[in-house]
């Protein structure tokens, strides 16, 4: 039997144990919420997962927008969502596309958005080469998948984990925050001296990956930059070390393959879901950046491809590839800025009300 002053002793130590994580846990909440660190393989993941999470507006339909930057900062949802009541179709637009999606994880996205009840009555993705060149297959190692994988979100979230031990870790790291972003943690102690003194402050919002921004919160993540062609030109883009890296991120050979984005699609028709392809403008110098890198063909000799693969599966497919020649227009060699994407955004409204007439008289 334990004496009665043992038995306060042991409650004192449990109550002062448990304040003292609860002070650790609120401390952390805190510094997370100003911070705002990564949750999988990006902030932009983290706030398009959610916002496919978000319950969609029950009095009328959405249209998801899913792809990589090109369609992140190229399709401006609220102008789409205007433009598409003022035709007398009232839908929700979410742009939940974010830099160097795969595929794989425009699914993941999807799927995200399916458990939580939400049931988009369209999907309009953005087409590339990325999208189709069987170097990824092989490399998986350049895209974003395996730090998502390895991330709370990819654990936890998205793959469902089975086992109990991976199950126990989940639910700690879902509930405690001092758990969750313990890297983070641990990554802002290393650099503790430069954080108090230096003039670097590793706790700001960096603006341009902060993309929770409540006038965009339909998703779209603008840029507002504008340089002419003749302003690349004079930086020098087609200098040798920007082509080296672009090889890197392209691959150095460009094979056409299908099987990642047919996943995708597959996994589309499963769901019923219809799919709009869209090839998006990217700047007027760009294909000379392509050919002068030493890839197979410029993007523009690809065209061709994507318009038949999206005839063989019955999707869908919009060709804005030499829509704007416009360069100021373009932030960079490939996305779009405000002026950009507003032009692509009207040309995209009035394609796609036909489009979504189709699809609201089928059964």
């Amino acid at each position: 039997m334990l004496s009665s002053e043992l038995k306060n002793r042991l409650w004192v130590s449990t109550i002062v144990l448990l304040l003292s994580l609860l002070s650790v846990e609120v401390a952390a909440r805190i510094i997370v919420s100003w911070a705002v660190p990564e949750q999988s393989a990006s902030r932009g993941f983290d706030h398009k997962y959610y916002l496919a999470r978000a319950p969609f507006e029950r009095d009328r339909r959405t249209v998801l927008i899913l792809g990589d930057s090109l369609a992140n900062m190229g399709i401006y949802s609220q102008l789409l969502r205007t433009r598409l009541s003022q035709a007398g179709i009232p839908v929700s637009v979410r742009n939940l596309a974010s830099s160097r999606n795969t595929p794989d994880m425009n699914i993941a996205l999807l799927q995200s958005a399916l458990k939580a009840g939400n049931h988009p009555a369209l999907v309009i993705v953005n087409i590339n080469m990325a999208v189709f060149n069987g170097y990824y297959i092989h490399h998986r190692e350049q895209t974003p998948e395996p730090a998502l994988a390895a991330s709370y979100l990819g654990r936890c979230e998205l793959a469902e984990p089975t086992d109990f031990a991976e199950k126990t870790r989940c639910f700690f790291e879902k509930h405690l925050y001092f758990i969750r972003f313990r890297g983070f943690f641990k990554g802002q102690f290393r650099t503790l001296d430069r954080t108090l003194f230096g003039v670097e402050k590793r706790l700001s919002k960096n603006p341009k990956d902060f993309v929770q921004d409540e006038a965009f919160q339909e998703g779209w993540s603008p840029s507002f930059g504008m340089k002419t062609e003749e302003e690349f030109l004079a930086k020098n883009q087609f200098n040798t070390d920007n082509l080296a890296a672009f090889r890197k991120t392209q691959g150095p050979k460009f094979t056409w393959e299908p099987r990642p984005f047919l996943k995708f699609y597959t996994f589309c028709r499963k769901h019923h879901i219809p799919l709009v392809m869209v090839l998006l403008p990217v700047h007027p110098i760009s294909e000379q950046y392509f050919v002068k890198a030493g890839l197979v063909s410029p993007e523009a000799n690809y065209a061709r491809e994507f318009k038949r693969w999206a005839d063989n599966t019955n999707s869908w497919y919009l060709d804005y590839y030499q829509l704007d020649s416009d360069s100021t227009h373009f932030y960079n060699t490939s996305h779009l800025n405000v002026l950009g994407a507003v032009s692509v955004t009207e040309h995209l409204a009035k394609d796609i009300v036909p489009i979504l007439k189709k699809v609201e008289s089928k059964p």
